[in-house]
C-alpha cells in the first residue's frame, strides 16, 4: 500500500511533483514509510530513510494520503496558506517602504537647510577673508569684487 503526498520542484521548469510512499510497517497509532523512487533505468528502488507518521490526526496536518485526490488537496490548502503568508509579508514591506520614502521627505528640506547654512558660512568666511587678506590691501576689495561681478 501506498500513501501520496505533493510537493514543489525547484528549477528551470518548476512543476508540482507527485511522491510515492511505501508503508513499510503499520503500527495501532501511525505508519513507517520509505520514499518510492527509480533509479536512472526506471528500477523500482527504495531510500534508505524511513519516517514515522502519525495515522488519527487532522487532515490539514497530515503528511501523506492513501487518495491522490485527498493529498492533491491538501497540497492546494498548503500553498493558499504560502500565499497568505507571503502577501502579508509583502504588504508589510511595502508599507515599510512607503514609510521610508515619507520619512526620506520629510528629513530632506531639513538636509538642504542644513547644506544651505553650511554653504552661507563658507561664502561669509570667504567674503572675511577677502577683505582681510593682504592681497585685498595691495589690490582694493572693492576692485577685486568688481572683477568677479564682471566675469559672471
Amino acid at each position: 500500500m501506498y500513501l501520496y503526498r505533493y510537493v514543489d520542484s525547484y528549477g528551470y521548469d518548476a512543476n508540482i511533483v507527485e511522491q510515492k510512499y511505501k508503508i513499510v510497517k503499520e503500527t495501532p497509532k501511525g505508519f513507517w514509510l520509505k520514499l518510492h523512487c527509480y533509479n536512472i533505468d526506471g528500477v523500482d528502488i527504495f531510500s534508505a530513510n524511513k519516517k514515522w507518521i502519525k495515522k488519527h490526526t487532522m487532515p490539514h496536518k497530515r503528511f501523506a494520503f492513501e487518495d491522490k485526490r485527498d493529498a492533491m488537496t491538501q497540497y492546494r490548502h498548503r500553498k493558499a496558506a504560502q500565499v497568505r503568508i507571503l502577501l502579508s509579508r509583502l504588504r508589510h514591506a511595502e508599507r515599510h517602504y512607503q514609510q521610508a520614502i515619507l520619512k526620506d521627505e520629510y528629513y530632506r528640506p531639513m538636509d538642504e537647510e542644513k547644506h544651505s547654512r553650511y554653504m552661507y558660512h563658507q561664502n561669509k568666511d570667504y567674503l572675511y577673508n577677502l577683505e582681510h587678506c593682504e592681497h585685498s590691501k595691495e589690490f582694493g576689495f572693492e576692485g577685486f569684487l568688481k572683477e568677479e561681478e564682471m566675469m559672471i
